[in-house]
Parts: C-alpha cells; sequence; structure tokens
C-alpha cells in the first residue's frame, strides 16, 4: 500500500496480479490486472515516460496518412512532412494527437510523405521513414 501525495492510496494485492487506487473517501479510482503470464507481486504509482527506440509508424492510404507510435507518452502533435522525393520533405500539414492513432490529410501532389512527432512544446520527439504515396 503506498499513500500518494495528493491523498489517494494505491494498493497492490500483491501474488493477485492487481493493483487499485482509492480516493481519501474509498472511491475506487482506478482498478487494473497485470496481464496473464507476467509475474509481479508489487506495483507502484508513478510518473513515468515512454520514450521507444523504434522510430513511429506511418501508413498512407489514399488521401490519408495514420500514424502512431507505440509506447511514446510525450506526443502532442503530429506534423506530416510532404513532397516529390524522400530526400526533399516540407511541413504540409498538422494535427494534435489524438488516441493510439492519429489520422492526417495527404495533398494530391505529395509524392512521399513522413510524419514527426512533436512533443509539449514543439520539439521534434522522432519521425518515420519516408513512404511512397499510391495514386
Amino acid at each position: 500500500m503506498e499513500t500518494l501525495p495528493n491523498g489517494h492510496v494505491f494498493v497492490g494485492w500483491g501474488s493477485t496480479p492487481a493493483f487499485t487506487e482509492f480516493a481519501p473517501d474509498g472511491r475506487v479510482l482506478l482498478d487494473g490486472r497485470i496481464a496473464e503470464g507476467n509475474d509481479n507481486y508489487r506495483a507502484y504509482r508513478a510518473r513515468w515516460t515512454g520514450r521507444p527506440e523504434t522510430q513511429p509508424a506511418l501508413v498512407v492510404d489514399g488521401g490519408k496518412a495514420v500514424v502512431s507510435w507505440n509506447g511514446a507518452t510525450e506526443v502532442a502533435r503530429w506534423q506530416l512532412l510532404a513532397g516529390a522525393s524522400q530526400d526533399d520533405l516540407r511541413p504540409a500539414g498538422a494535427a494534435a494527437r489524438k488516441g493510439f492513432e492519429t489520422t492526417l490529410a495527404v495533398s494530391a501532389d505529395a509524392h512521399f510523405v513522413a510524419a514527426r512527432a512533436l512533443g509539449p512544446r514543439g520539439g521534434t520527439l522522432g519521425e518515420s521513414e519516408p513512404v511512397a504515396v499510391r495514386p
């Protein structure tokens, strides 16, 4: 059991792979289980920042680019880069991150696109490989 700075209580249920966060009045705020097959007997509640070693994933389908970066917790926005060649990509649109996958519009004249992950202050966190746009 861990008392959190905000007065909540976080409980790891020992050999049962589960955890619960309670409000000071006893209401359950978070109730979770650790995936089957993952043995664990401790649980902690703490801030965590995911910084994947992989690049963002990008799929282009028609006039849409769908981008995601599994495990990246700091992405605030996605910037689409587009151009006539993969060596000459320029900003061509942006969108706020929306869940696991974010969709961006691809202009009809783009031959290659890539996606750039931007952090909360606008800095680049990562960039996908360029992808050829098929008509």
